[in-house]
């Protein structure tokens, strides 16, 4: 939820693979279904939290850019949670069953008697649970206090223009920089700078800059009148039904981000052509555009588990099917009530 799920795999993944060494070396338990369906869970639990944050997955910051360049609307970081966060623990008890419930009982330990005693934490690991947790704070309670000021208050249009997600996602994010103030040696350097994923930052912004040349041209709304008129139905709910079913079977065949830039600005035009809600139908499409559990190609989490080779791709389409439609079923149901 809190990080990037492609970041939270790559971090979990070497534990993951700790876990099945002990188990392997200390108790002589080493089943290869074991390893798929913790590695299967892993991703799929990573895309479903990764749906809860507007920074959990590229597709959440894509559809809230769109919104607010192309339509004008705004969506907080609490606003999104709270949409997103019954849909995902409906997807959550669902992968669990798909996956741990599916590990072999034997496999189960009962009694571990050694446990190693916990390390106590350094100054720099309490700075950063400290920055963290402000972090977080900031993130939602400004959206708490809107909620109750009045709209137009000096208070409330204080935090609307000052205390938005990225500014204070990157006024902690800096303090990194700084701590320990009692230390030459800092949590960050300029060389970490190195390691950010300048490439994905880059693709988002084009991304952006795509949906906004796509309006500004008039392409948007040229294919969104394309589909109008070969379904031959206008504004509908089964036609936009219809586009979620396409949009998750899309994202299996491409990745969640280029699904995102493709599909949601012509979509903002279809709102705009036919008088539906963009906020509901972006919301549900950037959601879809994270609900392809299938393929290894359709998200990074997918994609860093199969390449350990340790999970058949058979094994992942059985898995993934019945969340697919799972995830369908839900979003359908959210455009039929809200739309």
């Amino acid at each position: 939820m809190w990080i990037s799920n492609t970041a939270a795999v790559a971090m979990l993944l070497p534990l993951t693979f700790g876990v099945l060494k002990n188990l392997k070396d200390s108790y002589g338990i080493d089943n290869p279904e074991l390893s798929e369906h913790l590695l299967l869970g892993l991703a799929y639990s990573a895309t479903a939290g990764g749906n809860v944050t507007p920074i959990g997955s590229p597709p959440n910051i894509i559809a809230i850019g769109h919104l607010k360049n192309l339509v004008g609307i705004e969506i907080g970081f609490l606003q999104w949670m709270v949409m997103a966060l019954p849909i995902s623990l409906v997807v959550f008890v669902y992968i669990y069953k798909r996956t741990v419930s599916k590990i072999p009982k034997n496999t189960i330990l009962k009694n571990i008697e050694e446990v190693e005693n916990y390390k106590k934490l350094t100054k720099n690991q309490k700075n950063v649970i400290t920055i963290f947790s402000l972090t977080v704070f900031f993130w939602i309670v400004p959206n708490l206090l809107t909620l109750v000021l009045p709209a137009q208050s000096s208070f409330s249009l204080f935090l609307k223009n000052n205390i938005s997600a990225p500014i204070v996602g990157i006024f902690f994010a800096s303090l990194l920089f700084l701590l320990p103030l009692s230390s030459s040696k800092k949590i960050l350097t300029s060389k970490d700078t190195s390691k950010i994923d300048w490439p994905a930052l880059l693709l988002f912004g084009s991304g952006l800059s795509l949906g906004k040349i796509l309006f500004k041209t008039g392409l948007s709304g040229h294919f969104s009148s394309w589909i109008i008129q070969m379904t031959g139905a206008t504004g509908t709910l089964f036609l936009i039904v219809g586009l979620v079913f396409f949009t998750i079977l899309f994202t299996e065949l491409a990745s969640n981000t280029a699904s995102a830039n493709i599909i949601i600005p012509i979509m903002i035009a279809f709102s705009k052509e036919t008088g539906t809600n963009p906020l509901v139908i972006i919301f549900v499409l950037a959601i879809a555009c994270n609900s392809a559990y299938m393929l290894p190609v359709a998200t990074p989490p997918n994609i860093i588990v199969y390449g350990t080779n340790k999970i058949k791709k058979s094994t992942m389409v059985r898995a993934g099917i019945g969340i697919n439609v799972l995830c369908a079923f839900i979003l359908s149901l959210i455009i039929v009530i809200f739309v």
